[in-house]
């Protein structure tokens, strides 16, 4: 080891004082004025798509289900759909059956298919992030500068096995009293019980823990919803899914979202491709956490992004 040449850095050009001076503005932007400023920009958003019936839900039940004439045209739904039938199948190899359902009874699973990552897979899945609607109500449980944590599909045929309470949320209990995690997801084929739909609990969301065994089984709920609904959930709500009774099959998207502390259950920061953050507006970038600052692979460390990176981090809306 002694060796071993020493190994020298770059000197920061910075003076340490005007890191620190640089860090400080960023700290005072979170606070104060600025965080209010914040949290009234999200109550307009709120009131201006007429969303305040669908933020008592999420307060109360822990959930909400905003109906397709409010999301997206049938048109869009209908391309939505065959795109992730089309990711699957690339992913697979088989040929989605969606009549009969029968190309899908060998993904004996609760969840069915489930392909993930698969936002770069085709630039709808961009317009689907930045829906105004669920950018709305994302920014009201997590904040404006939440993560995108993971986009994944799900296609279901018909099965006997329900997928079991559980939370999104996996830290320890009890939760933080606010929001750390949620779930949008798209139903791209009418939800019932017997087509196999979300089951939730309403209100467990105010436990604050996840369920211990066959704890809230019979409090389960199916969501009711005909496609191109957008069902948005806490990530503490317990829910799980009914198995699929019907023929056909069960399509969806989900987009799971995190708060900028949390660990992202996949990569995108630093993978959007230059195309992709020029087509779309800056909070598509904040989705894919390209202001963080967490991760340094160098000694020289960026203190106005650090700072950024706190601000957020310490911010509720």
């Amino acid at each position: 080891m002694d060796d071993q040449p020493a190994v020298k850095h770059e000197a920061d050009p910075r003076p340490a004082e005007q890191d620190q001076a640089a860090f400080q503005q960023r700290m005072n932007a979170a606070g104060g004025d600025p965080q209010m400023a914040a949290l009234r920009r999200v109550q307009d958003e709120i009131r201006r798509l007429d969303l305040e019936r669908h933020v008592s839900d999420l307060n109360v039940l822990g959930y909400t289900v905003v109906p397709p004439e409010r999301v997206a045209t049938p048109e869009f739904i209908g391309r939505f759909r065959d795109k992730v039938l089309e990711v699957g199948q690339r992913r697979s190899g088989v040929a989605p059956d969606l009549k009969t359902g029968n190309s899908h009874t060998q993904f004996n699973s609760p969840f069915g298919q489930m392909p993930m990552y698969i936002l770069f897979e085709d630039p709808l899945f961009e317009q689907v992030l930045m829906n105004e609607v669920s950018v709305a109500l994302v920014d009201y449980l997590l904040g404006h500068r939440s993560l995108l944590s993971s986009s994944r599909g799900f296609i279901k045929a018909r099965g006997t096995e329900a997928l079991v309470l559980h939370t999104d949320f996996a830290g320890p209990a009890p939760f933080p009293t606010y929001s750390s995690m949620c779930n949008v997801t798209w139903a791209l084929t009418d939800y019932s019980k017997e087509n196999g739909s979300i089951a939730v609990v309403p209100g467990s969301h105010r436990l604050g823990r996840r369920p211990h065994g066959d704890e809230g089984v019979d409090q389960r709920e199916a969501i009711d919803a005909p496609a191109g609904s957008m069902i948005i959930f806490d990530g503490y709500t317990w829910h799980g899914a009914f198995p699929r009774q019907t023929d056909g099959l069960r399509v969806a998207y989900a987009n799971l979202f995190c708060r900028p502390y949390l660990f992202t259950l996949e990569k995108y920061q630093g993978k959007a491709s230059p195309e992709m953050l020029a087509r779309n507006p800056k909070r598509f970038s904040d989705f894919m956490g390209e202001y963080l600052a967490w991760e340094y692979d160098t000694p020289d460390k960026d203190m106005v992004k650090l700072g950024e990176t706190m601000a957020a981090a310490m911010s509720l809306y």
